[in-house]
């Protein structure tokens, strides 16, 4: 049964296997199941050894990871900043989720919390050339937003 630590480890590096293969042929939403179904898998490891959750808490990241990766691809911004976070906080310094919260952020057109993820990010990764364009790309996106948004109250009151 998947309700010991060894079963449920062997079954979630299965989920990840299934999801990096469904990711890569572009299934998207598969691997997002996937990744989740593992990811859900590690979350209550009662009665582990010290060793599997040495193992479980990587494996668990990795799989959040590709979770937001996979919805990013979906457009599904929402849920990628849900994976995001619950892998930050498992692991705040991981600078690969952080940028994908970034993402998902200015998905959501969440600029305040996009620069601040990416500001977080450079803080991890300084100088990190990925962080300062997305900064960049935030400013213009939010640039445009606010210039559409003006225009389409002049209209309303015009």
């Amino acid at each position: 049964s998947a309700d010991n630590p060894a079963a449920k480890l062997s079954l979630a590096q299965k989920k990840k296997e299934q999801g990096n293969a469904d990711f890569k042929s572009g299934d998207n939403a598969a691997a997002a199941r996937a990744y989740n179904d593992g990811a859900e898998l590690l979350k209550d490891m009662a009665g582990a050894s010290p060793e599997q959750l040495q193992e479980s808490g990587p494996l668990r990241v990795a799989l959040l990871a590709n979770s937001a990766a996979a919805y990013l691809k979906l457009n599904e911004n929402a849920k990628a900043v849900d994976a995001c976070q619950q892998a930050l906080r498992l692991q705040a310094d991981h600078v690969k989720v952080t940028f994908r919260l970034a993402q998902a952020y200015l998905g959501l057109s969440e600029f305040a919390d996009a620069q601040k993820a990416a500001q977080r990010g450079l803080g991890i990764s300084p100088g990190d050339a990925a962080f300062t364009s997305l900064l960049s790309v935030i400013s213009s996106k939010e640039a445009a937003y606010k210039k559409k948004e003006r225009a389409a109250y002049s209209k309303m009151f015009n």
